[in-house]
């Protein structure tokens, strides 16, 4: 990689003026490409698009899981579900010890 010349390089060594900060962020705003109107509504339906499809996704899965949560663990048999709930209980203990 070649080795900028002096001449190239900025002189980082000076003091902080606001007027340079501002000449800065004026030269950093004209470099910035701001989208039309049609652009930035298509942009923003769309995302509010993808984020109520998601969120809606997750309320579907989360309602499928309480169901089945509620059709495993509310059984007509308690005893069953009891007995199911402690070999559980007694795996996972014999799998972490």
């Amino acid at each position: 990689m070649a080795k900028k010349s002096e001449a190239e390089m900025r002189n980082t060594t000076s003091e902080f003026s606001i007027a340079n900060f501002f000449k800065g962020t004026k030269e950093e705003l004209d470099k910035v490409v701001w989208p039309t109107r049609k652009q930035l509504v298509s942009e923003s339906a769309a995302v509010l698009l993808m984020v109520t499809l998601s969120a809606s996704l997750i309320y579907v899965v989360d309602w499928l899981f309480s169901k089945l949560s509620t059709v495993v663990f509310e059984s007509t048999n308690q005893a069953v579900s009891m007995n199911l709930i402690d070999g559980l209980f007694a795996w996972a203990v014999g799998k972490v010890f």
